[in-house]
């Protein structure tokens, strides 16, 4: 799991450890600085597509808009896909570190596995959080594609949606609670991740 906050630019672990644990421990400090500095760096990215209005009534009152927000919702799928794939190079890198530095340091490499368990298990529910934002993002796709389809057979009135079409406004409704749906799911996923992010830090912690 990903710590919260700020670590150390660069960890000093306690000088009287065997120095192969003293390189274990600084490289996993560089792997969590790593980690942490990619997700903030994603969510950055993510912040400046402006999801949140890809589906307002502003939105869907505009053919032009209505275009230009499907461009941002594929911009957000590459970005999910791209920090899923970052995470899995810098694993590859910690992994061949690891190979290097936990040989001749049983403690150290045991303390290792325990740590590649809870990276594999990270990546696992990152996959899964960011599989039901994409779910998200296709549910609001078929919207909008379906609102360009409908063009003239819809008006904005406020921030209401009106159809001529009984039939148009049920499949409205639909795909929109989908949306809302799997938007839920990924946040109480993520909010999940979040209450268990400090394990890691714990983690370096007893092992320094």
């Amino acid at each position: 799991q990903l710590p919260e906050g700020p670590l150390p630019a660069e960890a000093k672990p306690a000088p009287g450890l065997p120095a192969p644990r003293r390189e274990l421990l600084a490289s996993c400090h560089r792997f969590l600085r790593d980690v942490l500095d990619l997700r903030l760096r994603s969510d950055a990215a993510l912040a400046r597509l402006h999801l949140e209005d890809v589906l307002a009534p502003a939105t869907l009152a505009d053919v032009a808009r209505i275009s230009e927000a499907r461009h941002r919702i594929a911009a957000a799928a590459r970005l999910f896909d791209g920090h899923l794939a970052a995470y899995d190079r810098r694993v590859a890198r910690m992994d061949d570190e690891i190979r290097r530095l936990g040989q001749g340091d049983r403690v150290a490499g045991a303390f290792y596995t325990g740590l590649r368990g809870s990276m594999e298990e990270n990546r696992r529910r990152m996959g899964e959080i960011y599989g039901k934002r994409k779910e998200a993002l296709q549910a609001a796709e078929t919207v909008l594609v379906f609102m360009l389809e409908r063009q003239g057979r819809y008006s904005v009135e406020g921030d209401t949606v009106v159809f001529q079409s009984g039939d148009d406004k049920s499949y409205y409704d639909e795909w929109m609670a989908v949306v809302r749906a799997r938007e839920a799911e990924a946040q109480k996923l993520y909010d999940q991740l979040q209450k268990e992010a400090a394990a890691a830090k714990e983690q370096l912690a007893e092992f320094d």
